[in-house]
């Protein structure tokens, strides 16, 4: 019996009905979505024509992982061509939310900035 319980749980957390924590990000214009990614991403070069939300899905515990993941890609971009630059200097779970603060500069001089965002579960997943 106990080697069944194990074997299920095992099949479980592989299988696709495991949830997998992401970050999904809406880039907004006007009040309006223009598009949606699904991991976290910010561009210097949307500068006041576009604003950024953002909300995790999945397990709250595991949402700071997905952000590492998210800027570590951006990163691998930037050494490869991308011209905006993420750096994540902290985050940590807050109640039911993420608070992330991070850097954002590019490759045009233009001086970083310092910004910080505050993550609530998706609603409607």
């Amino acid at each position: 019996m106990k080697t069944m319980v194990l074997f299920c749980a095992f099949l479980f957390s592989t299988s696709a009905f495991a949830a997998k924590t992401s970050i999904k990000t809406d880039v907004i214009a006007d009040g309006e979505i223009v598009y949606s990614l699904n991991y976290f991403k910010d561009s210097s070069f949307w500068g006041g024509r576009y604003s950024v939300q953002a909300c995790y899905q999945g397990n709250l515990n595991e949402a700071c992982k997905a952000l590492k993941k998210d800027f570590a890609r951006n990163a691998y971009e930037y050494r490869n061509g991308a011209h905006d630059l993420m750096e994540l200097e902290s985050c940590a779970i807050h109640g039911l939310t993420v608070l992330v603060d991070y850097r954002l500069s590019d490759d045009y001089n233009v001086e970083p900035v310092k910004k910080q965002l505050t993550i609530p579960a998706c609603r409607g997943f």
